[in-house]
């Protein structure tokens, strides 16, 4: 009679120690994917929004300084037509009519095919640059997401790894001190 009393004891307390460690390996498992899940997400967050953010600064910065160039370009071309013209029409006061026509319309033609060529090169440089923009923000994007996965999934199994293991020992030691 003694002896399944202790037994009965034993089991009760067995249960009831069982009972707590799976609350309590409930309540951890959730709150440390909760909190590193959150952490981790907030940072990549930050980090993402804090390149996006560069990304446009440094894309706003040279298209403002093509825009720069260009219309520098434009107002060089435009003086030295501007002079050109004058030269050509103080000329043509002292020289034969037809040999300056042909000069003027020669000069205005090498000046067309130059700013044309400069506006073409100008377009070919800003293509070029919000292509490398464009690349390197792709890039950076996917660089994100793969170290986010990366590491939401190491969080999961880690510290699931390491609550269950510890849980584990615990509820071994007390089987163990209730055995003894």
């Amino acid at each position: 009679g003694g002896n399944s009393t202790d037994v009965q004891r034993v089991r009760e307390r067995l249960q009831g120690t069982v009972q707590t460690v799976r609350e309590r390996l409930q309540g951890t498992v959730q709150t440390v994917r909760e909190e590193r899940l959150q952490g981790t997400v907030q940072t990549v967050r930050e980090r993402l929004q804090g390149t996006v953010q560069t990304v446009r600064e440094r894309l706003g910065g040279t298209v403002q300084t093509v825009r720069e160039r260009l219309q520098g370009t434009v107002q060089t071309v435009r003086e030295r037509l501007q002079g050109t013209v004058q030269t050509v029409r103080e000329r043509l006061q002292g020289t034969v009519q037809t040999t300056v026509r042909e000069r003027l319309q020669g000069t205005v033609q090498t000046v067309r095919e130059r700013l044309q060529g400069t506006v073409q090169t100008v377009r070919e440089r800003l293509q070029g640059t919000v292509q490398t923009v464009r690349e390197r923000l792709q890039g950076t994007v996917q660089t994100v997401r793969e170290r986010l996965q990366g590491t939401v999934q190491t969080v999961r199994e880690e510290r699931l790894q390491g609550t269950v293991q510890t849980v584990r020992e615990r509820l071994q030691g007390t089987v163990q001190t209730v055995r003894e």
